[in-house]
């Protein structure tokens, strides 16, 4: 399966560089340069600067930077790069404006440098694996739903992307143009920047594709095992943050999980190699609405593209028995969830349930 992004379809691309006071300086150009000199060749795209506020923005060493508009006046991106510097350490990273500006991106959201602390503070790399710079990885593990990888140029994922210190900020927008625009347009962009470095062309090996190669089927009684596994592996890290008998019902057991598959129907995901990686429970509660429940992918296969194929899957059999809408229900602490299904058109409907002590909200779509 692609790792390619939906939003990075072969169509003109608005990509917007966030700056702020105290930004570093070669974070943000650096990309520009890219970006810029890839148009140049054939790259149908547009990069745009995007301070907080109109006026200019002094940067960490002097320069003084007039955006090309603000946070608000700020169109729809397929592409929203957050760079680092000393302004990220301190003031941008607790910038609600900036914040939510990052959340309600629908494109790809990628941080340079300390960049990443920004895209951390807004929950976006919760569940992922990422790297900054190398001084402030230990800053980056302070978020514990954060996998941390040392040592690597850049990570990229289906829609988040992160690379390490300053430099590596322009290997990761050549290997995002060689992605988007084909190898050949970023050969000719690195050879006119004279860049010697050749790490942005090796940023998933043949294996690692190979890994995120995926099928989806119905499950069945042989399946439970694996099923509960899984379960448990998509949501330990939440246990904290649930009473104890919403997280047995959330995980469930071997009897529970007999009970849903007699009254719902379980899709699960099959890695290449055989194991089950995710799974989506769905049902009719009526004769016009579809429900969904226990939405789980294994850590190491989030941001792979599993979980809209999931969902797609499950609304698409929906959509085979008639059924108008889809709702489903989700609690507060399941930020990462809840805006991964309003970028899917979820919104919440109001009503409000309770599981064992926990608040529930329920959402929903038209189908």
């Amino acid at each position: 399966m692609s790792d390619v992004p939906d939003t990075l379809l072969r169509a003109m691309k608005t990509i917007g560089i966030l700056v702020f006071d105290e930004v570093e300086e070669l974070d943000f150009v650096g990309p520009l340069e890219v970006f810029g000199m890839a148009a140049r060749f054939g790259a149908d795209c547009e990069t745009l600067v995007i301070a907080p506020q109109p006026g200019h923005v002094r940067c960490r060493h002097g320069l003084q930077v007039l955006p090309d508009c603000s946070l608000q006046e700020a169109p729809a991106l397929d592409l929203l790069i957050v760079p680092g510097g000393l302004g990220a350490r301190t003031h941008a990273k607790a910038n609600p404006q900036i914040l939510e500006f990052v959340r309600r991106q629908r494109g790809t959201v990628v941080s340079v440098c300390t960049g990443a602390l920004i895209l951390a503070a807004a929950g976006i790399l919760d569940g992922f694996s990422a790297t900054t710079h190398h001084s402030s990885l230990d800053l980056l593990r302070e978020y514990g739903q954060i996998t941390i990888q040392e040592g690597t140029r850049f990570v990229m994922h289906e829609r988040v992307a992160t690379s390490a210190g300053v430099t590596a900020g322009i290997d990761l927008a050549l290997a995002l143009v060689a992605r988007e625009w084909g190898h050949s347009v970023a050969e000719t962009v690195a050879a006119n920047l004279e860049w010697e470095s050749t790490r942005w062309k090796q940023p998933q090996s043949d294996k690692i594709l190979a890994h995120r190669r995926f099928s989806i089927r119905r499950a069945t009684m042989d399946d439970s095992d694996c099923i509960l596994s899984c379960l448990l592996a998509a949501f330990k890290r939440y246990e904290s943050s649930y009473t104890s008998d919403a997280f047995e019902d959330t995980v469930l057991t071997a009897e529970s999980l007999e009970k849903r598959l007699s009254l719902m129907s379980i899709l699960v995901a099959i890695s290449a190699a055989g194991e089950i990686v995710g799974t989506i429970a769905y049902h009719t509660v009526s004769p016009d609405e579809g429900h969904l429940r226990g939405m789980a992918v294994r850590p190491e296969w989030q941001g792979t593209g599993m979980a809209p194929a999931l969902l797609q899957a499950a609304e698409t059999e929906l959509r085979k028995k008639q059924c108008k809408r889809i709702t489903l229900d989700t609690t507060d602490s399941l930020r990462r969830a809840v805006r991964f299904y309003e970028k899917r058109g979820f919104t919440k409907s109001g009503r409000e349930s309770d599981l064992f002590g926990m608040r529930l909200h329920e959402y929903v779509k038209p189908l």
